[in-house]
């Protein structure tokens, strides 16, 4: 999630202090300038981690995949005050711990949309929406990742709620 991606960039920004007060400019020893750090955080992309598609209705994106992935997720949207706005669609591989990460977004929203990215790793729908259906009030199924996001956003859209979409990278690439 993009929370994790910042702590990330704040270790960085840490680590380059630490080396900027080592460095006393002697032959060979460099300073890290504001600008190359300006320029480094300008040119990184967090394409699939908290990533917003659409505005109308905001759609976002995210490539958590296991239960640390999602818990990072579950924060992120709760600290974004997501709780209970939002419809979530979800593909998943089947060698992931799903079971799981269908427990802990479960705190985001009771509604889901369950769909498979349609290759060999895969986990099929249904059977996704078979364990969905315990912890969520609501869960649906999509044959296809087109399909399905094309329904839940109109779905979001219709009852004023985000839409939330996870589980797999794999996933990202249907999303337009």
């Amino acid at each position: 999630g993009a929370l994790c991606q910042l702590d990330n960039v704040m270790t960085a920004l840490d680590v380059i202090e630490v080396i900027n007060n080592h460095n006393t400019g002697i032959q060979g020893n460099k300073r890290i300038t504001k600008e190359q750090i300006k320029k480094g955080l300008a040119a990184f992309s967090w394409k699939g981690r908290f990533e917003v598609l659409c505005e109308e209705p905001l759609v976002i994106a995210d490539g958590a995949h296991n239960p640390m992935a999602a818990k990072l997720l579950a924060k992120t949207a709760l600290d974004c005050g997501l709780k209970n706005k939002t419809i979530l669609f979800m593909a998943v591989y089947k060698d992931k711990n799903y079971n799981e990460i269908l427990s802990i977004m479960s705190e985001v929203s009771d509604h889901i949309i369950c769909t498979d990215v349609g290759n060999e790793r895969a986990l099929k729908a249904d059977e996704l929406a078979q364990i969905a259906n315990l912890y969520y009030k609501k869960t649906e199924v999509a044959t296809s990742v087109k399909e399905g996001y094309a329904y839940a956003k109109e779905k979001a859209k219709k009852e004023g709620k985000a839409l939330l979409c996870f589980g797999t990278l794999a996933m990202m690439k249907s999303l337009q």
